[in-house]
């Protein structure tokens, strides 16, 4: 139709100012020209790097996530009930865990959205701190308000991560990519209840465990700085590429 080739045009010269569509010329899906996603898509151009990066997020972040939330009260009780307390108190901890992280989800893809991973850093940066402390504050009334950050980081990390693989990849492999960044996540979701298990079966002091499952989130770090850095050196939606920042 006339009007929404119009329309379509003004949208298009809205993403890339300066386009000429001539009058012959004619806007065309890629489910038009038979065109299938393919695994090989997920790594085109900047999407070989960022790809597998995205997975290690994923997985990384779920596997902390789990760690904390599998084994909190677990591990936990034990120390407050030696030092006098009582168990309900890693319990009101799980419960501000939970908390922290849903507040921040309600609020955390509309940052992405417009900031891309940026505010994902900011999570990973209080994260780190806020569950590396859990273990030092397990038997103080602190404990509730600190699982409460780790819980809202955590989370929230794993929000910004499920919109960024929404705006990630191209329209035609989009299912496919974020498809696959959830299946590889799940592998980080059961390796963090295995670790936790295993540093349990180590005798580890309660407040190394907790260190030790903070540390990874660096690695995720370095992933979201280098993905952003590919944004900007030019990875732009213009060039019919994903944005990941401002």
């Amino acid at each position: 139709m006339p009007a929404r080739r119009e329309e379509a045009i003004r949208i298009a010269q809205k993403i890339q100012p300066g386009l000429v569509v001539g009058p012959n010329d004619r806007f065309v899906s890629l489910s038009d020209t038979g065109s299938k996603p393919r695994f090989a898509d997920l790594f085109v151009g900047k999407l070989a790097v960022v790809t597998p990066l995205l997975w290690l997020l994923f997985a990384i972040n779920l596997m902390v996530f789990y760690f904390v939330n599998v084994w909190l009260q677990t591990i936990i009780t034990p120390a407050i009930l030696k030092a006098g307390g009582s168990a309900a108190t890693a319990q009101n901890a799980n419960l501000m865990f939970q908390l922290g992280g849903s507040i921040c989800a309600l609020a955390m893809c509309r940052f992405v959205d417009r900031l891309g991973l940026r505010p994902v850093i900011l999570l990973i940066l209080l994260g780190m701190p806020a569950t590396a402390a859990i273990g030092y504050v397990a038997t103080s009334p602190a404990l509730v308000w600190v699982t409460f950050i780790s819980g809202f980081c955590l989370l929230g990390i794993q929000f910004g991560l499920n919109a960024t693989a929404g705006i990630l990849y191209p329209t035609h492999v989009r299912s496919l990519g974020v498809g696959y960044a959830f299946g590889i996540g799940r592998f980080g979701a059961f390796g963090g209840p295995a670790l936790g298990g295993m540093l349990i079966g180590m005798n580890l002091p309660l407040e190394n465990l907790y260190v030790i499952a903070a540390v990874p989130l660096l690695v995720s770090l370095i992933a979201c700085l280098v993905m952003i850095r590919l944004h900007d050196t030019g990875w732009d939606a213009r060039k019919s590429e994903p944005v990941l920042g401002h």
